[in-house]
């Protein structure tokens, strides 16, 4: 088994209640990690997004590998792979010590 922390990013172009819906989110909260191969602007993108009172809510994105926000050298390369690969795994909601959100990637 595997566990990857990875951090949420976009969540600055959000509307102001995503960013309020996400405070109130337990730790554990499951998340959903959608592909976009249609993305305009990255192909390789992840959507991270939350079920909310039957709702669909788009929280940010995983961080393109090797960019400034692959703060903990885990993005699109090596999340997308283990989304297509028919793993077993389960992505949830967690916080850095300083607050950040972060998706909490278990592999089996």
């Amino acid at each position: 088994m595997k566990t990857l922390f990875i951090p949420i990013v976009g969540l600055s172009h959000r509307p102001p209640e995503t960013r309020a819906l996400l405070n109130t989110l337990p730790i554990d909260q499951p998340l959903i990690l959608d592909p976009e191969p249609d993305n305009p602007y990255d192909p390789s993108a992840i959507k991270v997004s939350v079920t909310n009172d039957d709702h669909l809510v788009h929280l940010g994105y995983i961080p393109a590998s090797g960019g400034k926000f692959d703060t903990r050298k885990c993005g699109t390369k090596e999340v997308l792979p283990i989304l297509q690969s028919g793993a077993n795994w389960e992505a949830t909601l967690t916080f850095s010590p300083t607050g950040t959100p972060l998706v909490k990637l278990i592999v089996q």
